[in-house]
């Protein structure tokens, strides 16, 4: 007679792992305020095995500030699906974005643009160049 650790389930699916991360951020929410900040609006998918779930990042801070939360997360997880194995990896995929040279007036008039403020110090200290 097998015991529930010997069991072996099938694979994770996509729509379970959507759901059980659903369910952990609820869980998070109410026990764990701060590590429900770190993962709230990050995207989780399956990865390179059975019980192996990525959660994708824009910086690698995520996974250092994620540690001291990871193990009972992880716990909770194990526990609700009912795998033992279940486990997590940080992804860093960084975005991709377009860079823009500015001559001196052009980086002045696009600060300008973002802080009208700006143009107060400049009357004030017209001495210092763009």
């Amino acid at each position: 007679m097998a015991t529930a650790l010997e069991e072996k389930k099938p694979p994770l699916a996509a729509e379970d792992l959507q759901t059980l991360w659903r369910e952990t951020l609820d869980h998070l929410w109410e026990n764990d305020p701060e590590a429900a900040k770190l993962l709230e609006g990050r995207e989780v998918r399956l990865a390179e095995g059975d019980d192996l779930f990525s959660i994708v990042a824009d910086t690698s801070l995520l996974d250092q500030e994620l540690r001291p939360h990871k193990v009972p997360m992880l716990e909770w997880m194990r526990a609700r699906s009912g795998r033992p194995g279940l486990n997590c990896q940080v992804v860093v995929e960084v975005v991709e974005r377009e860079k823009l040279i500015y001559a001196p007036r052009d980086k002045y008039e696009a600060m300008l643009a973002a802080n009208p403020a700006l143009e107060t110090f400049h009357v004030l200290f017209p001495e210092i160049d763009y």
